[in-house]
């Protein structure tokens, strides 16, 4: 559901509408820029591609105004959450930027390097809209419940981030859930070294005297090295809004994700489950729901490290 964008900075300094094109970004599209340098690195060349601009006379006078705002903006760390760097995809300087984004894209494509004329087998940026498959946002599937569905649209999202928190009420180390969730842990990039939490109501399906002894005895095997997991229980019932009895949550710094019917495998046909984006705000009422200590007792049952 993560969709990743190679954008060629002189594309965008070059857009005529550069600050609507950029705000298409972020966690509620899914869509992200990759950059292959760092962020600053990618956002000083588009800089430069608006002096250069200005110099030679061409471009509006507004869109590069709009197109040098935003990168002020973009000063504040806090604005910076359109962005995603690949681990392990290193940046050649003996190369120009789209040489890298090709070398990149048939290594490991993103959804389309974005360019100003669509050279060399790239999609112009300025084409960059809802009527294009490359482009439209993917705001749900649905999946068999199977481990291997669950990892194949979760993958990216999980390989780009750094903390993951599964929401699931009804969460038990069972061999109905250890099946997902390992496929979902050996989704993610270790070099991040990522945390992952998963929150869990306190019911008598996960009673604190044989919660934790099942959870060691079945849970270090399936966190890769450089990985933590902790699992805790929260005392109280879900805000009304999301009280749906089959739903589960994914969050992360990337996506947010509501799971219309659980984290888990059931032996025998798998039946299907939809996934649909929720909006950063609910993710953030969810989170604060979670850690809000002066409403509920949470207790830390579990937490495991594989270094």
């Amino acid at each position: 559901m993560l969709r990743e964008y190679a954008v060629e900075p002189d594309a965008l300094a070059q857009h005529p509408l550069p600050y609507s094109f950029v705000m298409a970004f972020g966690s509620h599209s899914g869509r992200y820029l990759a950059t292959l340098q760092s962020s600053s690195k990618w956002r000083r060349r588009v800089a430069q591609a608006i002096h250069t601009m200005r110099e030679q006379g061409r471009g509006s006078a507004r869109a590069l105004a709009q197109c040098e705002a935003w990168l002020e903006e973009q000063q504040n760390t806090a604005s910076q959450t359109i962005y995603v760097d690949r681990t392990g995809s290193p940046y050649d300087g003996r190369l120009s930027w789209l040489e890298n984004a090709l070398k990149q894209h048939a290594d490991d494509p993103f959804d389309a390097v974005l360019t100003e004329d669509g050279r060399r087998g790239t999609q112009r940026i300025d084409e960059a809209h809802d009527g294009q498959s490359w482009w439209r946002a993917v705001q749900s599937r649905r999946i068999a419940k199977k481990p291997e569905q669950y990892g194949d649209v979760f993958g990216r999202t999980l390989a780009r981030s750094h903390s993951v928190l599964l929401l699931d009420p009804y969460f038990s180390p069972s061999s109905r859930h250890v099946g997902v969730l390992g496929e979902l842990l050996g989704q993610l990039e270790v070099a991040r070294g990522p945390s992952v939490e998963i929150v869990c109501l306190c019911t008598a399906n996960n009673s604190a005297d044989t919660f934790e002894v099942d959870c060691e005895r079945r849970l270090p095997r399936l966190v890769p090295a450089g990985v933590t997991l902790k699992v805790r229980r929260v005392e109280g019932a879900l805000p009304e809004k999301f009280d749906k009895f089959h739903d589960r949550f994914l969050l992360t710094d990337r996506l947010n994700v509501m799971v219309g019917y659980g984290f888990d495998s059931p032996f025998g046909a798998a039946p299907t489950t939809t996934l649909a984006m929720i909006t950063p705000e609910d993710a953030m009422e969810l989170r604060s729901w979670i850690d809000d200590s002066s409403r509920f007792a949470t207790d830390v049952l579990w937490v495991h490290r594989r270094d």
